[in-house]
């Protein structure tokens, strides 16, 4: 059942919020994912205090815009969308999507990334998933 306006217009409140309180997320495609793997997914997400949440592509424009992220334009985007945001720092919340990613072959893509309220593209989030966790820096 098709969600009413006014239900979409507590989604973008509470989204617009999230994005204000937490000024890092990633946004990526979740196609073919078995709810198994989603399940997995959100409870290592919540170990991390960090949210999954999968949301109408413009939707996420629109929170993005009352947010104050400028440049953020998924409307058009074919697919659906998901946004991972949280208390957890940017380096961790990229790890955490981008293992799942590859875990996921062919199934989860990451599409961009916003880092302190600004869009980045793709590529820098995965570049942050790749950073050595801080713990094995100090063992070397």
């Amino acid at each position: 059942m098709p969600k009413t306006r006014e239900q979409k217009e507590i989604q973008i409140k509470q989204l617009t919020d999230k994005l204000r309180k937490h000024p890092n997320a990633v946004l990526a495609e979740f196609t073919g994912v078995t709810m198994e793997d989603l399940s997995d997914f959100r409870s290592k997400a919540r170990e991390e205090a960090v949210t999954f949440q999968v949301v109408k592509n413009t939707l996420i424009t629109k929170a993005a815009k009352d947010a104050g992220i400028k440049d953020l334009d998924v409307s058009k985007v074919a697919r659906q969308l998901a946004i991972t945001t949280g208390d957890a720092d940017e380096v961790t919340l990229s790890k955490l999507v981008y293992n799942f990613a590859k875990d996921n072959k062919d199934k989860v893509k990451i599409y961009l990334g916003i880092l302190e309220s600004k869009v980045v593209p793709s590529d820098m989030i995965i570049q942050l998933a790749q950073l050595p966790l801080e713990k094995s820096c100090w063992l070397r």
